[in-house]
């Protein structure tokens, strides 16, 4: 259980930093608008 809790902790922390970067990379915020489906 805790091991559980410590890994979904490392994914949310991935995928905040991951975020992070995509917000201040404007080359990557622009390839991820295009992707994304409208």
């Amino acid at each position: 259980m805790l091991m559980q809790l410590i890994r979904l902790q490392t994914t949310l922390f991935d995928y905040a930093s991951l975020t992070l970067h995509i917000q201040h990379s404007p080359v990557l915020r622009s390839f991820v608008f295009l992707w994304r489906p409208r």
